[in-house]
C-alpha cells in the first residue's frame, strides 16, 4: 500500500467521503464472449475542494474478479494504471482497493475521472454490484468513511441496463426484458365464473 507525507486529516476525509460521487455503469458484456465485461466508475468530485493526489483509498467489494489477466495469482495482487496514475488491488477475497499513485493529478470540483475496469464473467443487474464504497486516510488513527453516494442499498449508483449489450451475458443469450405488454400477458387473469372453496 501506498503512504502518502500528506494523509488526510479527519475533516477531509469526511467531506471526501460525502462529496465523491461514484457511478457505475456495465459498458459491454459481448465484446469477450462471457469471458469478461467493462465496466466503467466514474469519479465525480460535487464538492468545493480538489480531492487531492494522494493521502486517500477507495475500498469496494466484487464479486467478481477485476483486472482477470492481471489480478490473479497470490503474486500479483495489483495493477498500476500508467495513464490514469492509479493502483487497483485486491486486500482479500472480494474486498478491493483503488488508490493514487505518483502523478495523480487531484480531481478539480466539478470534475470527474473515469476508468474502464474488465471484470471476469458478466453483470446483467443492479444486484451483481454492492453497495457502500468507503474511504480511508493513510494515517490510521483517522476514522473510515463509508462514501455517502453508495450508502444505499437501492444501489441507484449503478447505472440502468438499457442496452442489449448490458442485459445479454453472451451473443446467443435468449434473455430479454420484458416489456409492458409481456408482462401483461404473463399476469392476465381470466376470470371464469367459477367459486372455489
Amino acid at each position: 500500500m501506498i503512504v502518502s507525507a500528506n494523509p488526510l486529516n479527519q475533516a477531509e476525509l469526511d467531506s471526501l467521503a460525502q462529496h465523491l460521487n461514484i457511478r457505475v455503469k456495465v459498458l459491454d458484456n459481448l465484446r469477450h464472449e462471457a469471458v469478461s465485461h467493462i465496466v466503467r466508475t466514474t469519479l465525480t468530485n460535487t464538492g468545493n475542494h480538489s480531492i487531492p493526489s494522494s493521502g486517500w483509498t477507495l475500498y469496494f467489494h466484487s464479486m467478481l474478479l477485476a483486472f482477470p489477466d492481471d489480478i490473479q495469482s497470490e503474486h500479483n495482487k495489483s495493477i498500476d494504471l500508467e495513464v490514469e496514475k492509479v493502483r487497483f488491488g485486491v486486500v482479500q477475497g472480494d474486498l478491493y482497493y483503488m488508490t493514487p499513485i505518483g502523478g495523480f493529478v487531484p480531481i478539480p470540483p466539478g470534475g470527474e475521472r473515469v476508468y474502464n475496469v474488465p471484470v471476469a464473467l458478466w453483470a446483467v443487474s443492479r444486484t451483481d454490484f454492492m453497495p457502500l464504497w468507503y474511504v480511508t486516510s493513510d494515517d490510521v488513527n483517522v476514522e473510515p468513511r463509508i462514501c455517502s453516494h453508495t450508502a444505499s442499498f437501492d444501489l441507484d449508483f449503478v447505472d440502468d441496463f438499457d442496452d442489449v449489450r448490458q442485459w445479454k451475458r453472451w451473443r446467443k443469450d435468449g434473455y430479454n426484458p420484458y416489456t409492458p405488454e409481456d408482462r401483461a400477458e404473463k399476469l392476465m387473469f381470466v376470470d371464469r365464473g367459477e367459486v372455489r372453496f
